[in-house]
């Protein structure tokens, strides 16, 4: 559609009025969104124009929740002159909402195929992902070469896709060696995050893991008991998480008879390294008498920081790898040398700046994402770091590694190159959430 035939449709929807409001086409689901403007958002930019400021902003909303489908049809309506000074802005502000969204919000993944090639099923899902899930990996294009895939997905979020192709490809996701970014692999992933209870909110997947009750049996016939719940918070694989999830992230926790079940002061969480897709949340709950059979509701709120800038380093020969300085903020990390030492592989680094005074997140946002990698771009595994402060502030960091792949704890190459991805830039994620039904093991029956 050309820009004037857009703007004749478009004035004459306009003279149309309330009529074209209501007005719904039936499309065809397409991975490849068109610049022809649908009626439903011919409508929805009618009532831009309207003389009610609720039905503008719900216009404006309903814009906005239609996402990637919608961006070129309104880059296409900018072109046009025929719209108020308001109606523009609007429309302007939802394709930067819509921007923002596929930078970090939830994925929506539309994919219709039979019998196709599952290869390049997995890169479209991967491009509509925003990740690259270590698809074009050789082991995983030997495995797939032969396979063919049928799916049948329209507009869902990406942990619903997720879950189909693996049952269909018999591919799992799993951590990257070294970073904890989430790969596709034909072997069994390290843990089973499927289940009955998980649920989407946003970009993340929240699955309750375990509730575990012990009871501990003290000095002089104390006896104590304990009531743990075990979360698993999952973050896509298009958002890069450095830092720490804070750990103030319950809000509520109310079993099926009204008490309530959150201890004070704020809960333990454990896990969410650099780089990581996955953590785990974890929480003592308290024990009250005459306490119900589950968890009625919870609500949470997860808080963490995403990567928006960085600094790649790559070395394609370590024995060079000697007093290369890198700068992060206001901190300062400088690789002094690599060296071989009793089978393993070690890596001295040298920081300066706030991270080396005590902030030991910091350096973990650093330092994770840096691998050492074999002439084939396989990543050693990291086995232990260590670190020592000087008197002046500055802090020392050796790095070990061995020759093998994490999980499989296969042999591959010497090292040969590194490859350092350096956070330079972060933005704060929030993302609130809610579960119900948690039943309590059946220990729990002595508290009530």
């Amino acid at each position: 559609m050309t820009s004037k035939w857009m703007a004749a449709f478009l004035a004459a929807a306009l003279a149309l009025g309330a009529p074209l409001a209501s007005t719904q086409a039936a499309e065809i689901p397409s991975t490849q969104p068109t610049s022809r403007p649908s009626p439903r958002v011919l409508a929805l930019i009618h009532d831009l124009t309207s003389d009610q400021f609720s039905t503008r902003q719900i216009a404006q909303n309903k814009l906005e929740q239609m996402g990637e489908e919608a961006t070129p049809q309104l880059q296409e309506i900018l072109k046009d002159s025929i719209l108020s000074d308001e109606a523009s802005a609007r429309v302007r502000t939802a394709l930067l909402r819509i921007q923002e969204g596929r930078q970090f919000g939830p994925s929506v993944i539309t994919i219709h195929c039979h019998d196709a090639p599952l290869a390049g099923v997995l890169e479209d899902f991967a491009g509509q992902a925003g990740a690259d899930l270590g698809v074009d990996r050789p082991a995983i294009r030997e495995f797939v070469a032969s396979q063919k895939i049928s799916l049948d997905l329209d507009h869902v979020d990406f942990w619903t896709a997720l879950r189909a192709i693996e049952d269909a490809s018999h591919l799992h996701p799993r951590p990257n060696n070294g970073n904890g970014q989430m790969i596709l692999d034909q072997h069994m992933g390290w843990f089973e995050p499927w289940n009955g209870r998980c649920r989407a909110f946003g970009p993340c997947l929240i699955a309750p893991q375990s509730v575990n009750w012990s009871i501990q049996f003290g000095p002089g016939g104390n006896v104590t008991s304990n009531l743990n719940l075990q979360l698993a918070a999952m973050v896509e694989p298009k958002l890069r998480v450095v830092g720490y999830f804070n750990s103030n992230w319950l809000r509520q926790c109310m079993d099926d008879k009204g008490h309530q079940l959150a201890p004070p002061g704020p809960p333990m969480n454990f896990g969410g390294s650099t780089a990581q897709w996955y953590t785990p949340l974890t929480t003592n709950l308290q024990i009250v008498p005459g306490m119900g059979n589950k968890i009625a509701k919870l609500t949470g709120e997860l808080d963490f920081s995403v990567q928006t800038k960085s600094d790649l380093v790559e070395i394609d020969d370590l024995a060079s790898a000697l007093n290369i300085s890198r700068s992060a903020g206001e901190n300062r990390i400088t690789i002094q040398k690599f060296t071989s030492l009793n089978g393993q592989y070690q890596l001295q680094l040298f920081a300066t700046g706030p991270a080396a005074r005590g902030r030991w997140d910091i350096i973990q946002t650093l330092i994770s994402p840096l691998q050492i990698l074999d002439e084939k771009d396989r990543p050693l595994q990291l086995v232990s770091t260590n670190s020592s402060n000087s008197p002046s502030g500055q802090m020392s960091i050796t790095l070990a590694y061995i020759a093998v792949q994490q999980m499989t704890g296969i042999p591959i190459g010497p090292p040969k190159k590194l490859r350092w991805e350096i956070t330079t830039e972060t933005r704060p994620i929030k993302v609130p959430f809610e579960l119900d039904d948690i039943e309590f093991p059946h220990a729990a029956e002595e508290a009530r």
